[in-house]
C-alpha cells in the first residue's frame, strides 16, 4: 500500500477547504460577522496544516495509484474534508454535537440535502456560506472523483466476472490531470454564469 502516494493526493483536497475558509473570513470581516470569524480562521489554519503535512510527506512518492487505492483515497478524503467543514458548525453559538456538526458537513458534501437546522434561513449568514460552500466543493469533489474511478481501466467489471486487474494506474494514458482541470474550469463558469443570471433576476448576491 503506497500512503506516501495517497497522502499526496490527500493533501490537494485540503487546500481548496483552506481558500473557502479565507472567502468566509473575508465575508464575515467586510459585513462585521466577528463573533464567528475565529472559526472560519481555525478551519483555514487546520486545513492549510493538514494540506501542508501530507503534501510535504507524500511530496517524492510515485505519483501512481492503483484501483483500490483510488477507493481508499476517495474515503480518505470524505473523512478528512468532513472533519474539517465540521469545524465551523460545532464551534458556533448553536449549541451543535460533534456528530450533528459531522452529519450537516458530510450532508453538504455528499449533496444529500439533510440538515440538522429546522429554519436555515435564521442561521448567522457566515454559517449559511459556510453551509452552501460546502455543498458546492462537495458536488466538485463528485465529479473529481468520477473521474478518477471510471478513468481507471480496471474498472471493467462484467456480471459474469467481477474482478479486476491491478496493473492499471492512476497516471493513465487518459490524461486524468487534464480532463480534471477541465471539469473545474467548466464547473467554475457554470457556477458564475447561474450567480450572474441570478442577479440579473434582481436576487440578492448572498441569496445567489
Amino acid at each position: 500500500m503506497k500512503f506516501k502516494s495517497i497522502s499526496y493526493y490527500l493533501s490537494l483536497f485540503c487546500f481548496p477547504i483552506a481558500l473557502l475558509a479565507f472567502i468566509n473570513i473575508l465575508y464575515a470581516s467586510y459585513f462585521d460577522y466577528f463573533l464567528s470569524i475565529n472559526t472560519y480562521f481555525t478551519t483555514l489554519s487546520l486545513s492549510l496544516l493538514s494540506g501542508l503535512v501530507l503534501f510535504y510527506y507524500g511530496r517524492n512518492a510515485k505519483k501512481y495509484l492503483n484501483f483500490v487505492e483510488q477507493l481508499i483515497l476517495i474515503v480518505l478524503t470524505y473523512f478528512l474534508i468532513s472533519l474539517l467543514i465540521a469545524i465551523p458548525f460545532y464551534f458556533s453559538d448553536y449549541q451543535v454535537t460533534f456528530l450533528n456538526s459531522i452529519f450537516e458537513s458530510i450532508s453538504g458534501l455528499t449533496g444529500t440535502g439533510f440538515s440538522i437546522f429546522k429554519n436555515i434561513k435564521y442561521l448567522d449568514p457566515t454559517l449559511i456560506l459556510w453551509r452552501s460552500s460546502s455543498q458546492w466543493i462537495g458536488g466538485l469533489f463528485f465529479l473529481f472523483f468520477l473521474i478518477i474511478i471510471f478513468s481507471n481501466k480496471s474498472f471493467n467489471f462484467k456480471m459474469t466476472s467481477l474482478a479486476y486487474s491491478g496493473e492499471n494506474n492512476f497516471n493513465t494514458k487518459e490524461n486524468i490531470k487534464d480532463n480534471i482541470i477541465k471539469i473545474f474550469i467548466i464547473y467554475s463558469i457554470l457556477s458564475i454564469t447561474i450567480l450572474t443570471l441570478l442577479n440579473i433576476s434582481f436576487l440578492r448576491l448572498f441569496n445567489s
